[in-house]
């Protein structure tokens, strides 16, 4: 997710502040885009073991392929927006 615009206009006028403030801002901006990869990180394992492990040993055990992709969208539905939700949400903690 990109900066929200608020972000983006704190970060306009911190480029005209003394030092010590452009240095924390910016170190500030570089915590948030870590998190932003730990967040997709988890999202990539997680996605990754569902579709590696539980949704083919569901299929092993009978569990029918339209009864999967039901789960499947329902699945990303929530999940998304969780991970949406989460992205969006660090920038302003």
């Amino acid at each position: 997710m990109p900066q929200p615009l608020l972000t983006q206009r704190i970060s306009d006028r911190v480029r005209t502040s003394p030092a010590p403030v452009r240095i924390a801002w910016s170190a500030r901006i570089r915590l948030h885009e870590g998190i932003e990869q730990v967040i997709t990180g988890i999202q990539r394992l997680h996605y990754g073991f569902r579709d590696t492990v539980a949704w083919p040993l569901l299929a092993r055990r009978g569990v029918g392929e339209e009864r999967l992709e039901s789960a499947r969208a329902l699945h990303h539905r929530v999940f998304d927006r969780l991970y949406d939700s989460a992205r969006t949400a660090h920038w302003y903690v």
